[in-house]
């Protein structure tokens, strides 16, 4: 029995050491934890701080620390803005890496050499190491290797033991009607590691947690609101669940300024009365144009003759007689063409079905606006075609394809992403020369004929307007 006693004691005593050290380390993790977050919040803070004395209000635009503010209940947002509270904390408590964003304008610049220094020395004196990518204006792109500038910041990062913060500097382009950043250099993080070698795990790790998009993006611009984090506020997109849904797709492509010179060069532009008026009626079309299909919300992207301006010319064609957008039918709207109709366009022709080889074409002030439907099979992508007379039907294969963003006329327009490609499957290998006489049912390197509509078929799938 004494023995059993014993026994016992010892069980009990275990347990309470066990159940003691247990709770000690959690009290231990919880402390931990609680004092990595101070420390983390105030090393945000200093950063905000400092941005906000030299003139650069900076902006949330890290997608991690966005989707966990833009999940919060509806009691988290007021007209003033988010108040986040302590809920928002485990994003900064767990991030090894940070990204803001700021506008161009607002950042001391090659122009602002001074005040680039003082910004810098007031980051170094509060224990930040920093580093940054720079290049060519993008507002000056197509003659940015013709002229000797000054290079544009365009990325930095700042790095503490704690947290690494990076800062994505948005560029106002197309006269303002958009917003573009450069591409991330991961060689930002390598800099580091060079210059600092006792940091590399420590970025090597921040390089990993990097989730804002590395490739050039685009951006409509967007209105900021407040978010209140403890005692921080942040600034950060108005809507953040439309801006988080662009960042996905906000993919940038610039149109290659040196295969565009090389162009002129050999077919060096003489406009006539008729082309020159052409350049600028088709501009207005395809501003128009893309006016009513966002405002529908229809994606679209640049197609046919006009895919291969921008592409081969970083213009439009001059000697072309229309404008083609390209339109997956997953993405047709009925309210589309009654939109176009509000907006002034005429309704030209109707042809196929949505289930087969849909177009439609409108005419405004007496130039073309077609719209090509695009089906996906399982290798390729395809468009149709109808011959109004005949019923025939014709068919434009092209390789799969994603979307991009591109700029065109001042506009931020879609373009296939590998548009070498595209081009290439509706223009042959020799897309780069120019070619004035053209039938559709014949001239593209893609085309194919398929049959005939049935006639029963006709007031369906033949429908001319004018």
């Amino acid at each position: 029995l004494r023995h059993d006693m014993k026994l016992r004691h010892a069980v009990f005593l275990f347990v309470i050491v066990s159940v003691t050290f247990c709770l000690f380390q959690i009290a231990y993790v919880l402390y931990t934890n609680s004092n990595n977050c101070d420390k983390m919040l105030d090393i945000v803070r200093i950063f905000l701080s400092t941005c906000s004395r030299h003139g650069a209000n900076l902006f949330i635009v890290d997608p991690d620390v966005m989707e966990s503010w833009a999940a919060l209940p509806a009691k988290h947002r007021s007209k003033a803005g988010w108040v986040v509270a302590d809920v928002g904390v485990e994003q900064f408590c767990n991030r090894k890496i940070v990204t803001f964003g700021v506008l161009a304008s607002e950042w001391p610049s090659a122009t602002r050499k001074w005040d680039m220094k003082l910004l810098l020395r007031d980051f170094e004196q509060s224990g930040f190491l920093w580093t940054n990518t720079s290049g060519p204006d993008p507002r000056l792109w197509m003659v940015a290797d013709l002229v000797k500038q000054e290079p544009s910041p365009l990325h930095f990062l700042f790095w503490t033991s704690s947290l690494s913060l990076q800062v994505v500097l948005f560029y106002e382009r197309g006269s303002g009607r958009y917003l573009w950043h450069a591409p991330t250099d991961l060689q930002l993080f390598s800099k580091f590691r060079v210059s600092h070698p006792a940091i590399q795990p420590v970025e090597e790790e921040a390089a990993r947690s990097l989730h804002f998009p590395v490739t050039a993006g685009a951006y409509d611009r967007f209105d900021l609101t407040t978010a209140v984090l403890k005692d921080i506020v942040f600034h950060a997109p108005q809507d953040m669940v439309s801006f988080l849904k662009e960042q996905r797709s906000s993919h940038f492509v610039e149109c290659n300024a040196k295969r565009a010179r090389r162009y002129h060069e050999k077919h060096p532009i003489e406009l006539n009365k008729e082309e020159t008026e052409f350049l600028i009626q088709a501009r207005q079309l395809l501003a128009l144009g893309k006016e009513v299909m966002d405002s529908v919300g229809v994606r679209f992207w640049l197609s046919s003759g006009t895919c291969l301006g921008w592409f081969r010319q970083c213009n439009l064609i001059s000697y072309s007689r229309d404008v083609d957008f390209g339109v997956w039918i997953k993405d047709y709207d009925e309210r589309l063409v009654q939109a176009m109709l509000d907006r002034g366009l005429t309704l030209k022709h109707r042809f196929g079905k949505v289930s087969d080889g849909f177009e439609l074409s409108f005419v405004y002030f007496g130039l073309k606006l077609d719209l090509f439907f695009f089906y996906e099979e399982n290798d390729h992508m395809w468009n149709g075609g109808t011959q109004a007379k005949s019923g025939r039907k014709f068919k434009y294969t092209f390789p799969k394809f994603s979307l991009c963003w591109t700029e065109l006329v001042g506009l931020k327009v879609r373009v296939p992403c590998d548009t070498l490609s595209y081009v290439e499957a509706n223009y042959g290998m020799n897309w780069a020369e120019p070619v004035r006489q053209w039938d559709w049912k014949s001239s593209p390197n893609n085309v194919k004929e398929v049959g005939m509509w049935p006639e029963r078929d006709w007031p369906e799938v033949i429908q001319v307007f004018v």
